[in-house]
């Protein structure tokens, strides 16, 4: 949920330290440091509290070192922190250090506090100076580096290694020590890294980074790192000549992942640790073959144009988003992804945050359109209550980074289930498989689906069926265009599903029949209605976005905005697919606004959230004309008769009906006329809407839009 940068280089600057840092602070931006190893063998630190910004005036560090910015250096880690264990402070915020050896750390080491006792309850000489769970891996890397005879680099990196192995939990590690000034060790488990090779005036440079955006314009190559991985970053050397310049390279070794569980088991693990804490003897150092891919090109969609922040950006860009993924849909390139998937019996979404509100939108896409039992949880906690698996059901897994944690846990736990099932059933001999060259990611790809913004991420990379998003790179904390990319991949795969499940054979279809409740269903019109709805979604959104001056320039819209900001709470309704609508809307709203908010089934309301109901508690209602606007006109009626404030989002028809209404009670309703939609295409309206109000209100408050109080653009950690 941080960012972690760094570079080995011979012509490097502090500046260019933090340009590749601040591409990621909207990963985390509660802290900000860096630490250098500079030609002369300094080693150099600067931490603040706030932004990556804070650290780009400073000409010196910590150290007392003059000149930092301006001077080169050879290698640097730098880090921006979204706070786990212990407070916002200097002290808590990354690099973590000693003397002489500087760690940059994204993830969670669980068993910190048990290696904390073990190795140092009797060290009086090491000074633990923060909260956090990182500084253990500094002080047992020291620990076991000290007691090599020798103090060459190839003990660093043993000391380094039988360290990583001590550790339980999620990891991407940078780590510098001042004795090798030209020397980065790199590693990573369950945490994403990748590593570059730089191009035209970086050649001979090495950048890595938690996500390939932040080197994407300074690098030709990159590879990503696999769990256990360590990268050796060092310079080349030239025997002829120890002065010239051949610039840095990359060696991947190994390291040992703990595989004990302290948390559940720690007097096994306790046990064991103590064992082997007296002899840290050298590791499996086996070197690692990588593949190297092409560099993307920085993406046109960086940067904010002409618009005040990332997130009005990225509002304003859901309907290029929504109009590609259309193309990409005409040009056939859902049909084999539907062809593998076109008998499943049944589908499941699992996804975290705004991506979950996404799912339960294709649960309710998959069930109307295309007659499917279908399932949207949540992930995070699917993997813990032993869920039941059908061996037929398609799992479709929503993560617009690729890294979220609960997902791919989730995702894991999904790969083990179906694994065992099909060793069980002699589908999969493993040994077969890998001298026939099959995975588990082939065997399983008819029933394993990943959607993510990310081709490169840990959730595609483990899988052989994704969709990308192709949204372009989103900034702003809270999730935009990706909501509205996700709904239309899932509304294309749709689409897609219900012209091949009408190919089918006889024998075939009856198979399909026999799994859904719409026996008679005509599979090829359906998916046609669906297909002309989503078609017309990028004009509808074209006109839906001119509301966003007028929240701003219209009295009674304006109106709209101060009443929401001055409330105390705020309740978004809605009745059937209008429900998710209007959770995801009160997730943007709590996000950017810091005002509680949730989302509710507007049925629900008079089962208990009724009771919040007076002069401070806004209801806003997601109503377009549709077949549950009756019902949900008198959940309106309830409210207005205890004097609740309404805030009506409906279109023309909705209009007049509530006018009615209010000529009866002697009441105002506050209302934002929208413009006439299908019964697809009302989702991207009324969710674009929703981001709107969210986005006028922070603004009218004066909150930073981009980056809200304790949230991170990636939750990689559980």
């Amino acid at each position: 949920m941080c960012g972690l940068v760094g570079i080995a280089s011979e012509k490097g600057k502090v500046s260019l330290v933090l340009d590749v840092l601040s591409k990621l602070e909207y990963r985390g931006y509660d802290s900000a440091g860096y630490s250098l190893v500079l030609p002369s063998g300094e080693l150099c630190t600067r931490k603040v509290i706030g932004s990556v910004s804070g650290l780009s005036p400073l000409p010196h560090c910590d150290s007392g070192f003059s000149g930092a910015s301006i001077a080169p250096i050879f290698v640097g880690i730098a880090h921006t922190r979204w706070a786990t264990h212990g407070d916002v402070s200097i002290e808590n915020a990354q690099p973590q250090t000693n003397e002489t050896i500087a760690v940059a750390h994204n993830g969670i080491i669980e068993n910190y506090a048990e290696l904390k006792e073990i190795e140092f309850a009797n060290e009086k000489n090491v000074l633990f100076r923060s909260q956090t769970d990182t500084e253990i891996i500094v002080h047992l890397i020291a620990k076991y580096f000290a007691s090599k005879p020798d103090k060459t680099l190839e003990s660093f990196v043993e000391a380094t290694q039988y360290a990583l192995a001590r550790l339980n939990g999620t990891f991407a590690l940078a780590i510098i020590n001042s004795l090798f000034k030209d020397v980065i060790i790199v590693a990573k488990k369950d945490s994403p890294l990748v590593v570059g090779t730089g191009v035209n005036e970086f050649s001979g440079d090495v950048f890595f980074a938690s996500d390939v955006v932040a080197i994407a314009q300074y690098v030709g190559s990159y590879t990503a790192l696999d769990d256990g991985d360590l990268c050796l970053i060092s310079r080349k050397q030239n025997a002829e000549n120890p002065d010239a310049s051949l610039g840095f390279h990359c060696e991947f070794l190994k390291f040992k992942i703990n595989q004990a569980n302290t948390a559940s088991n720690p007097t096994d693990s306790t046990s064991k640790e103590k064992d082997v804490q007296s002899s840290p003897n050298k590791t499996d150092c086996d070197a690692v073959c990588k593949k190297w891919e092409k560099s993307l090109p920085s993406d046109p969609l960086y940067g904010k144009g002409d618009f005040q922040d990332f997130t009005s950006k990225e509002i304003f860009d859901q309907q290029k988003v929504v109009s590609k993924m259309i193309n990409t849909l005409e040009r056939g390139d859902f049909v084999p992804l539907a062809r593998r998937v076109s008998l499943t019996k049944s589908v499941n979404f699992l996804a975290c945050g705004s991506s979950l509100y996404a799912g339960v939108i294709g649960r309710y896409i998959l069930e109307k359109y295309c007659g499917m039992p279908a399932s949207a949880e949540c992930a995070s906690e699917f993997s813990y209550r032993n869920a039941i698996l059908s061996p037929d059901g398609l799992y479709v897994f929503i993560s617009q980074s690729g890294e979220t944690g609960d997902t791919l846990r989730a995702l894991d736990y999904t790969m083990d289930v179906l694994k065992r099932h099909a060793i069980l059933t002699g589908a999969f001999v493993e040994a077969e498989a890998e001298a026939k060259g099959h995975s588990l990611a082939s065997l399983l790809q008819n029933h394993i689906l990943v959607v993510t913004n990310s081709v490169h991420s840990s959730i595609a990379r483990r899988v052989n069926n994704f969709i990308p998003l192709n949204a372009g790179p989103e900034f702003g904390v809270v999730s935009t265009k990706a909501f509205s990319a996700q709904v239309a991949v899932l509304a294309c795969l749709a689409v897609e599903l219900l012209q091949q499940r009408a190919k089918h054979g006889p024998s075939e279809l009856a198979y399909i029949k026999s799994s859904v409740l719409q026996l008679e269903q005509d599979f090829a019109p359906t998916g046609l209605k669906l297909y002309e709805d989503l078609k017309k979604v990028p004009d509808l959104l074209k006109e839906t976005l001119q509301f966003f001056d007028a929240f701003d320039s219209q009295k009674e819209m304006f109106k709209i905005v101060k009443t929401l900001a001055g409330a105390k709470s705020v309740l978004f309704l809605g009745r059937g697919v209008n429900y998710p609508v209007a959770s995801e809307s009160a997730l943007k709203f709590k996000e950017i606004t810091y005002i509680h908010a949730e989302g509710y089934p507007a049925g629900e309301m008079k089962h208990g959230p009724i009771a919040l109901v007076d002069e401070s508690v806004v209801s806003v209602f997601i109503m377009p004309s549709d077949e549950l606007m009756p019902k949900t006109l008198s959940n309106i009626q309830e409210i207005v008769a205890r004097r609740g404030t309404v805030i009506l989002l409906t279109d023309r028809n909705g209009k007049e009906c509530v006018n009615e209404l209010a000529r009866q009670k002697e009441t105002k309703i506050l209302t934002c006329v929208l413009p006439e939609t299908g019964d697809f295409s009302k989702l991207f309206v009324y969710s674009v809407m929703g981001q709107i109000i969210a986005y006028k209100v922070a603004r009218l408050m004066g909150l930073n839009v981009d980056r809200p109080r304790n949230l991170a653009k990636s939750v990689t950690v559980e």
